[in-house]
C-alpha cells in the first residue's frame, strides 16, 4: 500500500459521517417542530376571530375600553391606577397603543371564560403573559377576539412581543388572576 493509499484511508476513519450528520440533524429538525407545535397547541387561546375595522371603528372601541373601566372598577392600586373586574363571560377590552395596554390593570378569575378583544392604535403590537401561555399579535385595522381562560392565579406582568419602537422595553401591563 502506497503512503498516499495510507494518508486517504486515514482521513476516511477520522473524517465526517455525512449521511450520519444528516440524519442526525434531520431528526432533531423534526423533534424541535413537534415541540414548537405541542407548546403553541397548548396555549389557552382558543376560537380566535379576526375583523377588520376603519378608524371610526377603532374609535368606537376606544370608547368601549373606556366604558369598561368606568363600569367595571373594583378598586385602585397603590399608584391610582383602577383595577377592573370585568364579569365572567364578557367582553374584555385591551387597546394596545405606543406605549401602554391601558392605564388601568385587569382582574379575571382563575378558569373562568373571558372574550378578550384587542385592537391596536398606532401600529401592531403583541400582548404576550408568558405564566398564563397568553401570546397573541394585534395588527392595526383589525379586531382581534380571543376565547381565553386564565389557568393559574396570581399576578403577571402583561408585555408587548412585537417590537414598536423606542419606547416597547417599557410597554408593560399587569394581570390580576383571582381564585
Amino acid at each position: 500500500m502506497s503512503d498516499s493509499d495510507k494518508i486517504r484511508e486515514s482521513d476516511n476513519r477520522k473524517g465526517v459521517n455525512l449521511p450520519l450528520l444528516i440524519g442526525t440533524i434531520l431528526i432533531v429538525g423534526v423533534m424541535v417542530g413537534i415541540a414548537t407545535m405541542k407548546v403553541l397547541d397548548s396555549r389557552i387561546e382558543r376560537n380566535i376571530e379576526k375583523v377588520k375595522i376603519t378608524k371610526d371603528q377603532l374609535g368606537e372601541f376606544i370608547t368601549k375600553v373606556d366604558q369598561m373601566v368606568a363600569k367595571y372598577t373594583v378598586r385602585h392600586d397603590e399608584n391610582g391606577l383602577p383595577i377592573v373586574h370585568p364579569p365572567v363571560g364578557s367582553e374584555v377590552y385591551i387597546l394596545a397603543k405606543n406605549y401602554d395596554f391601558g392605564k388601568f390593570t385587569l382582574e379575571l378569575e382563575k378558569g373562568k371564560t373571558y372574550q378578550l378583544k384587542l385592537a391596536a392604535k398606532e401600529m401592531k403590537h403583541a400582548i404576550v403573559v408568558h405564566e398564563l401561555k397568553l401570546q397573541n399579535r394585534i395588527k392595526l385595522g383589525e379586531i382581534k377576539t380571543i376565547e381565553f381562560i386564565p389557568i393559574k392565579a396570581g399576578t403577571f406582568r402583561v408585555v408587548c412581543g412585537e417590537w414598536c419602537g423606542v419606547g416597547h422595553p417599557s410597554m408593560t401591563g399587569k394581570l390580576i388572576v383571582t381564585e
